[in-house]
């Protein structure tokens, strides 16, 4: 009965917090992006890449709504499913309904959840309930042709659905726990792999689309690296995007996995955040490049603050939680007032190096209490 009320829950509370962040935080109008999805509505041909993610335009379109209300719709319970299976997925591999609850905590106040929340013209939360679904049901070793037609689907709503296969690769070749890929084998993810970039690269021909001439920084890998710097204002404001684009949790999800376990046994984590990070230099937009591995960052910094529960700490593990609700509400719940205020980056920063003397502390106490049981 749990594993079906939590997930109820989870979706109910989701929809509220929608709501919340709608009327809270600072809304966007619809930009350059919204725009195009919204001619795809209205049958128009746009430019690349907007136009060959047409999914969920045409899905908006065949629902009885006014183009707005309908992506309103589709991103709100696209949304709430994605934190249903993040408590299908916590109750599945670890139990615990609080550690549930502090994991929805985390994504109900990620950059993903707010900014979705409020940008709604985006086909991105389908990404994100697709990427959800993915690494929870790969865990039962669903068929491997059912995961393929997932990330087909998902290639028409936006291309960083592919990162699955590398998400599933990398679980596989190193025997590590993220998605179930270390139960398929190399010829089943050989089909996934082939089947998904057949299918990318066969609706980059097929579909028809304006032909771009305002994104020059492509030409070559360089342009694009120091156009993304520039852009960005420099190399050091750039890291520092990287980190905001999840904030303290990402710090409990690194102590996480550098604390309680063997880095090898998290290895798919190191190599994803990396791949990332790395992905940031040559795309305009570092957070939603980053928030493709929200799921794994949630799961372990949720982890890290129940850890501190069980073992006593729960004052430290309540005030961490509250430092990454405050970061949340400053840095995601204002994102478009943000960057250009001094007072809410000194309060971001404060809040920041608070976590990070905190977590020290937490780590410094757990390697003297380790050393008193040793000697």
């Amino acid at each position: 009965m749990r594993k079906i009320i939590i997930p109820i829950l989870a979706f109910i509370i989701s929809v509220i917090a929608t709501c919340f962040w709608q009327k809270y935080g600072e809304s966007w109008e619809i930009l350059a992006d919204g725009e195009k999805y919204l001619l795809i509505v209205e049958s128009k041909i746009v430019s690349a890449p907007f136009g060959y993610r047409i999914l969920i335009p045409y899905l908006v379109k065949i629902l009885p709504l006014n183009p707005n209300t309908g992506f309103q719709l589709i991103t709100t319970i696209c949304l709430a499913a994605t934190a249903v299976f993040i408590a299908l997925y916590q109750l599945k591999m670890f139990d615990p309904s609080r550690l549930v609850a502090i994991a929805c905590l985390f994504y109900f106040s990620s950059f993903a959840f707010i900014y979705y929340s409020t940008t709604l013209i985006r086909p991105d939360p389908f990404i994100l309930m697709l990427i959800a679904f993915i690494i929870y049901r790969s865990n039962d070793n669903i068929s491997s042709l059912m995961i393929l037609l997932l990330i087909t689907l998902g290639i028409f709503a936006h291309e960083t659905i592919l990162i699955c296969i590398i998400f599933l690769w990398i679980d596989k070749i190193f025997q590590q726990k993220i998605t179930g890929g270390m139960k398929y084998k190399y010829s089943q993810l050989l089909v996934i792999s082939i089947g998904s970039i057949f299918v990318f690269i066969v609706s980059r021909k097929v579909l028809n689309v304006e032909v771009s001439s305002n994104m020059s920084y492509h030409k070559n890998l360089s342009d694009m690296f120091f156009y993304v710097i520039e852009r960005n204002g420099g190399f050091t404001k750039h890291l520092m995007r990287i980190y905001a684009s999840f904030g303290p949790i990402w710090l409990y999800a690194l102590y996480f996995v550098s604390q309680y376990r063997s880095y090898k046994n998290y290895l798919t984590y190191y190599i994803i955040c990396l791949f990332c990070i790395g992905l940031t230099f040559f795309a305009t937009d570092t957070l939603r490049i980053m928030s493709l591995i929200y799921f794994p960052t949630i799961i372990y910094a949720s982890r890290f603050i129940y850890n501190l529960m069980k073992s006593g700490q729960r004052n430290i593990s309540i005030s961490l939680i509250l430092l990454q609700l405050l970061f949340s509400y400053i840095v995601y719940g204002h994102l478009r007032t943000f960057e250009a205020s001094v007072a809410m980056n000194n309060i971001a920063i404060l809040l920041s190096f608070i976590t990070l003397i905190l977590c020290i502390y937490v780590e410094t106490r757990t390697r003297l209490k380790k050393s008193a049981v040793i000697n």
